[in-house]
């Protein structure tokens, strides 16, 4: 069974360690518990500072965390019996980026990570390195890096980072100690279809607070996005998932009322209110990125979560049928429900040529090449139809607007089509090779 030891010897205030500090709505050790869960550890030991009561009581208060906790407090030493074996070791007063302990968790050795892109230690242990650690201390003249307070540990590797004497680092140089060089990890993230740095933080005051806050919130944004949603609908959902992220509100209730919205808005288009019925479509276009947003800032994010795609088909596609129903219904004209289920037909295959593709390389085909990338900004989908539905109720050529939707819809399924048998072909190539 995989364990882990969370240091948990920050002070902070009496009534507040720095270990509940609340960011988006979970306190860090919270985050750091789902972590190790999401890495299938089951078994965790707290080592608690002077101040640590309040840290067993919060987590007493919590059901189904899913693991074993056991507390030790600083004066108990630390025995192998209670850790023995490797176990995953972290700093309790740090946001850690998921990849640094995936990467630490694929090691066979005791292993620490350091970041060797910091010019100033700022108080953290230096690292002197060669073929592995030869130190690690704050009094280092020379050094290479910094230990970010995670590491793949054993109870000899622990005792010596828990020695604050002057001379405990100087006990690494022989051991065989690992590093792990955080700058070194991949950064491309294919659910995300964009590369993400690899970042930590250490938890000192409020404007580290604000700082990790801001980063968590930038950080769940998607790559390769249209033009309406990079530029217009990003900033207002991350204002919006910056402020509710601290309220009592979960993702999935921003799902139910979006949906809510979004059928409201079809009403709206079957009763010929098409100025406000588009109106609201923007609207449903902005909310519908905060659910998401708001899972992946809190770290609680589903499998469950996935099906919310496909009710977002299920509305989005509700409004071509009823803005193209209400054409025709006043028209007689049978060409409005040609094109509507057109653009359904073609809406659906583009949708699903993507997902294949994506299937089968591991890789978005909007995030594949460069091209691919241009033409993410403007094909056609979702953002780009309900401005043409926009613009037909301004000027009240609504007929003109499911024309402009249809081409934009096959003119998408055209280059879908070709890229990704393009990249397909290409690919099967390869593997002849």
């Amino acid at each position: 069974m995989r364990k882990a030891v969370i240091l948990a010897t920050s002070e902070g205030s009496r009534e507040k360690p720095k270990m509940l500090t609340k960011l988006c709505g979970l306190s860090l050790l919270e985050r750091n518990l789902q972590l190790l869960e999401a890495l299938d550890i089951r078994k965790v030991t707290i080592m608690l500072g002077p101040r640590g009561k309040p840290i067993q009581r919060y987590l007493d208060k919590k059901n189904g965390l899913g693991m074993k906790i056991e507390y030790v407090e600083g004066g108990d030493g630390w025995a192998p019996p209670i850790v023995g074996g490797e176990f995953l070791l972290l700093e309790g007063d740090r946001l850690f980026d998921a990849r640094i302990i995936e990467a630490l968790l694929d090691r066979g050795e005791a292993t620490l990570a350091i970041d060797r892109r910091i010019d100033k230690a700022r108080g953290l242990p230096k690292v002197l390195i060669g073929d592995s650690v030869k130190a690690i201390g704050e009094n280092l003249e020379e050094w290479d890096g910094v230990y970010i307070g995670a590491a793949l540990c054993t109870p000899q590797l622990l005792r010596i980072l828990l020695d604050d004497s002057p001379q405990g680092g100087e006990r690494l140089e022989g051991l065989g100690i690992g590093y792990l060089d955080i700058s070194q990890i991949p950064t491309y993230i294919a659910e995300m279809r964009r590369d993400l740095p690899i970042s930590w933080i250490r938890m000192e005051n409020e404007k580290d607070l604000k700082r990790a806050k801001k980063l968590l919130i930038e950080r769940t944004q998607k790559g390769t996005l249209d033009l309406l949603a990079w530029y217009l609908h990003r900033p207002i959902e991350n204002r919006i998932t910056y402020y509710l992220s601290e309220w009592p509100i979960t993702p999935n209730q921003v799902t139910i009322f979006t949906n809510i919205v979004a059928y409201f808005a079809t009403f709206l288009f079957l009763q010929g209110y098409l100025l406000w019925a588009s109106l609201v479509t923007l609207v449903v276009n902005i909310l519908d990125g905060v659910d998401g947003k708001l899972a992946r800032a809190r770290g609680v994010t589903t499998k469950l979560g996935h099906i919310e795609h496909s009710f977002d088909l299920l509305f989005e596609q509700s409004w071509y049928i009823a803005f193209a129903w209400y054409i025709f219904s006043g028209s007689g004209s049978l060409l409005p429900l040609v094109l509507g289920l057109l653009i359904l037909l073609l809406d659906s295959f583009n949708r699903h040529c993507s997902m294949q593709f994506k299937q089968v390389m591991g890789v978005s085909l909007a995030d594949y090449a460069r091209f691919d990338r241009l033409f993410r900004r403007f094909d056609g989908r979702r953002n780009i139809y309900t401005l043409y539905m926009l613009a037909g109720a301004i000027f009240g050529l609504p007929l003109y607007a499911l024309m402009a939707m249809a081409a934009h819809a096959f003119l998408t399924a055209v280059v879908y089509a070709s890229r990704a048998i393009k990249h397909l072909r290409a690919a099967d190539g390869q593997g002849a090779t």
